[in-house]
C-alpha cells in the first residue's frame, strides 16, 4: 500500500471511498436516511475545500493497481483545546482494506505531518457508538472527553481520543 499527499485528481475516488465508508460503517448507527441522502458528488465539493484552505491536509493509501483503498485528513485542532493541537479529522479505509494495517498507515502519516509542523499533540473525535473507536484505543490513544453533534437531524454522541506525545507514538511505530 502507497501512502501519498492527496492531489485534485484524486478527489472523485476519495469521495467514493467517504461515501462508500459511511454507509458500511455507520450502518445501524447514523440513521439510514441521513445515509442515504449523501452523495459522490457532494463529498467531491467537500473534498475540493480542503485545497482552498490550505490549513489542512489529507494523505491517501493507494493499492497496487492505483485505487484509493482509504484517506486520512488532519490539522490543526479546531475547539481550541489547550492540550492538544493538532487533529485528526478524518480516517476511513473501506472494507475490503481493513485489518491490513491501511488505516494505521495513514493514522502514522497524519502524526507526521503533524509533528513536522512543530505540533506534539493530537486528538480526534469518533462516534461514541462506533465499533471503530478501538482502533484508536489499540493506538493508545486516551479517552479525553465526550459531547453531542448533528448528523442530518439528529445528535450522536462522539468521544475525543488524545495522544499526548507523537515523538513517543512515533517511535513505537
Amino acid at each position: 500500500m502507497k501512502i501519498k499527499e492527496v492531489n485534485v485528481a484524486d478527489i472523485p475516488q476519495v469521495a467514493r471511498v467517504q461515501v462508500n465508508t459511511w454507509r458500511t460503517a455507520y450502518k445501524g448507527i447514523v440513521s439510514a436516511e441521513y445515509l442515504d441522502s449523501l452523495s459522490y458528488e457532494q463529498s467531491e465539493e467537500r473534498m475540493g475545500q480542503l485545497f482552498a484552505e490550505g490549513d489542512k491536509f489529507c494523505y491517501v493509501a493507494q493499492d497496487a493497481s492505483g485505487k484509493i483503498a482509504g484517506f486520512a485528513v488532519g490539522g490543526r485542532e479546531r475547539t481550541n483545546n489547550p492540550n492538544y493541537k493538532g487533529e485528526l479529522y478524518a480516517l476511513y479505509v473501506l472494507a475490503e482494506h481493513q485489518g491490513k494495517g491501511t488505516g494505521r498507515l495513514l493514522f502514522m502519516a497524519v502524526a507526521r505531518r503533524l509533528q513536522s509542523m512543530g505540533i506534539n499533540s493530537m486528538l480526534v473525535w469518533v462516534l461514541t457508538a462506533s465499533p471503530y473507536r478501538r482502533f484508536y484505543e489499540k493506538l493508545g490513544g486516551k479517552e479525553l472527553e465526550k459531547t453531542f453533534v448533528d448528523v442530518g437531524k439528529e445528535k450522536y454522541e462522539v468521544v475525543s481520543y488524545g495522544w499526548d506525545d507523537l515523538s513517543l507514538l512515533l517511535r513505537e511505530a
